[in-house]
């Protein structure tokens, strides 16, 4: 999980990954990162199938998210909702969790709005009010 959000965000903070091998070190678990703050992934090498970790000093990010959703939505997806989509999962994949959007924020994000007037069951159980009116209300 860590590779591919590098792959799409690059590096992870030098601050964030010293404070991942002091809380590692504590807890006495294996590291994603060596005392160098190298990214270690495991693998299999392709020709003897024996584990393989190599380092990685920059992972630069190779994948654009808005490219990469663009091209799995299907043809009758409205692009404003892919747009919408890709703006919740950029605030979701904030690496600072002070900076990150709060469930408060995501619940109310218009991705996830949209999607609670959308659906046919959105008020199911109520009687009249939003299950009337085809939309839901969600309070946090």
């Amino acid at each position: 999980m860590l590779w591919q959000m590098q792959a799409m965000r690059g590096k992870l903070p030098h601050r964030m990954v010293k404070f991942h091998l002091r809380q590692v070190e504590s807890l006495g678990v294996e590291s994603h990162f060596d005392a160098d703050l190298r990214f270690r992934r495991n693998s299999v090498d392709s020709i003897s199938k024996a584990p393989v970790v190599k380092a990685y000093d920059a992972i630069p990010p190779a994948e654009d998210l808005n490219a990469r959703l663009m091209e799995k939505r299907a043809p009758d997806d409205d692009k404003r909702v892919v747009n919408h989509l890709k703006d919740l999962l950029d605030k979701m994949l904030v690496l600072d969790p002070t900076k990150r959007i709060s469930v408060k924020d995501a619940i109310n994000h218009p991705f996830v709005r949209a999607g609670i007037r959308m659906r046919p069951d959105a008020g199911a159980g109520s009687t009249g009010g939003a299950a009337a009116s085809g939309t839901a209300a969600v309070s946090v």
